[in-house]
């Protein structure tokens, strides 16, 4: 077995300079909306390495699933602190409940439902995707850990999940990006006057 390690190098910057990630100053103020489109994108690197049976089905289902519902509850979070920015008087928990941080969105969203549906009922849609994640996991506890603090074991009622049916999680983050900049949008209009 081959271990090397340096105290003192695990954030070093690297001598191959194409491998150093920017974060702090050097590449940010990342934000809630940043962070969800990383989780989105390493959840899409993980769905698709499945796909094409790179990889063990079932021990990538709980970081893959993790991934995802992480990403949605950064992204609702983003919306918050930028319906914010548009002058609501609205905060979110600082909690992982997906329910709970959806239900200070949703009223917003039906404020103008047209423009932030999309044309494909995205608000329904996301609302019936958010529910069913958090009747799996409400705590964002069941995909980080094997069982509960109880010594329980999490996942005892189910004995399959199959990967396809993750895709619309996927498929989220185009929504997220369409109502984040739609929000976006109406800040600017608002700056304008």
């Amino acid at each position: 077995m081959e271990f090397d390690y340096t105290p003192g190098d695990l954030f070093k910057p690297g001598p191959n300079h194409s491998y150093n990630a920017c974060v702090g100053k050097n590449g940010g103020p990342y934000d809630f909306f940043a962070y969800a489109s990383g989780y989105f994108r390493a959840g899409n690197l993980v769905l698709e390495s499945v796909v094409k049976r790179d990889c063990l089905l079932d021990l990538l289902i709980y970081p893959t699933f993790y991934l995802y519902r992480h990403a949605f509850e950064l992204s609702l979070k983003s919306l918050i602190v930028k319906f914010q920015s548009l002058g609501e008087p609205v905060s979110f928990p600082k909690r992982h409940e997906l329910s709970k941080l959806w239900a200070v969105v949703k009223p917003l969203f039906e404020r103008d439902r047209k423009e932030f549906d999309g044309g494909v009922c995205a608000i329904d849609k996301m609302e019936a995707l958010i529910v069913d994640m958090e009747a799996l996991d409400h705590s964002a506890q069941v995909f980080r850990f094997p069982e509960d603090r109880d010594g329980q074991p999490f996942l005892q009622d189910r004995n399959l999940i199959n990967y396809a049916r993750l895709v619309p999680m996927s498929q989220a983050e185009k929504v997220f990006e369409h109502w984040y900049y739609t929000v976006e949008s109406m800040i600017e209009d608002r700056n304008d006057y």
